[in-house]
């Protein structure tokens, strides 16, 4: 957002507060390494956001298409980049992952020559929010005394800016767990991501990084079954993620078990015959949408098998807030702060507070 500002508005000061060290410096060519597991699916418009400059410095993963499919059933999606454009020039790639370490570096030597950066710098309080006719004022941790005519929170889920203002948020919990760690595979991911609905409804995606030799693992499931695999041995995952990945689309299961009835009843067999009718109708529903999702391209990709678990295995519960109001006289809240959602899928860095500073005392 500094940079934004920065680019649309170039008269005004802006400021960022950051509660840690400054990132390390970025590099592009840093790729002789496992990547890590924390990172950000981007869609082309995101990364055209960031800049080309910053672009430059990023170890990508790109994907062209991504394939969803569905457990017990043959319902499946395959996205490309004909969703997005027409012409393939226009539209080379579907998206981008990178890891949240050499993007938020990246960013942060963007905005180093127009942006005033504090580092291990907290707010120590907000003294006014500010209105029409007055700015609003801060203390930092240092004692410095500032004053800003817009002061944006983009410090998390647990946004102490949020809690400073009495801002309410609605929202649930929900019965989900994320694990997310990086695994070796046996062939590259010819340029697809690929993600899985498994039977307890959720997801498990594989999605690439910057290494033709390494993929990103994000499994959202129940708690009990993050705890169990967390602290599993990595030889019984990989089997699992292997059995669960590799198994394509299938058959619908049956309306209902059949039993050992009498199949001479007249009654029996009707009723058979009419179960029996109504699953092939409902076969070539589900049949008919999925052959259609891949036409005229692109065709169905196996994912390349695991081999091992590289990376340590990180946990986070998943949930679902947004606040009921998202400003407060001159305090607006962004990201997490404002609302929740899926933290790999964000590009929001955690802790930083931003203060486009017109006047300061």
């Amino acid at each position: 957002m500094a940079r934004l500002i920065n680019a649309t508005s170039p008269q005004l000061k802006v400021g960022l507060m950051e509660a840690r060290d400054a990132p390390p410096p970025s590099s592009a060519d840093n790729t002789d390494r496992v990547p890590h597991p924390r990172s950000y699916a981007l869609s082309p418009k995101s990364l055209e956001i960031i800049g080309e400059t910053a672009v430059s410095k990023l170890p990508l993963g790109y994907y062209e298409s991504m394939q969803v499919w569905q457990a017990n059933s043959p319902a499946s999606l395959t996205f490309t980049t004909r969703d997005l454009h027409a012409d393939p020039a226009k539209a080379p790639y579907l998206g981008a992952c990178v890891e949240d370490g050499p993007l938020v570096s990246a960013l942060w030597e963007e905005i180093q020559d127009t942006t005033k950066c504090w580092t291990q710098t907290t707010l120590k309080s907000i003294d006014s929010f500010g209105d029409s006719h007055s700015l609003a004022e801060v203390t930092t941790s240092d004692g410095e005394k500032l004053q800003a005519g817009l002061l944006v929170g983009a410090d998390g889920g647990n946004s102490w800016v949020r809690k400073t203002l009495g801002v309410s948020r609605i929202g649930t919990e929900y019965d989900q767990h994320a694990l997310t760690f990086t695994v070796k595979i046996n062939e590259s991911l010819r340029k697809r991501a690929f993600q899985r609905y498994l039977a307890d409804g959720g997801p498990m995606a594989l999605l690439p990084t910057f290494s033709p030799e390494h993929a990103v693992i994000v499994w959202s499931t129940s708690p009990d079954t993050v705890r169990q695999w967390k602290e599993g041995e990595n030889e019984e995952l990989v089997k699992l993620l292997n059995e669960s990945l590799l198994e394509g689309a299938q058959r619908i299961p049956p309306l209902v078990e059949r039993g050992n009835s009498d199949s001479s009843s007249t009654l029996g067999t009707l009723a058979s015959n009419l179960l029996y009718g109504a699953e092939r109708v409902l076969d070539t529903v589900h049949y008919g949408l999925a052959m259609a999702s891949h036409y005229p391209i692109p065709k169905t990709l196996a994912p390349p098998s695991i081999s091992e678990i590289v990376s340590p295995k990180f946990t986070f519960p998943l949930s679902c807030f947004q606040c009921r109001s998202y400003t407060k006289g001159r305090v607006a809240l962004i990201g997490d702060a404002a609302h929740t959602v899926h933290e790999l899928a964000q590009l929001a860095a955690s802790g930083a507070r931003m203060l486009p500073v017109p006047c300061a005392s």
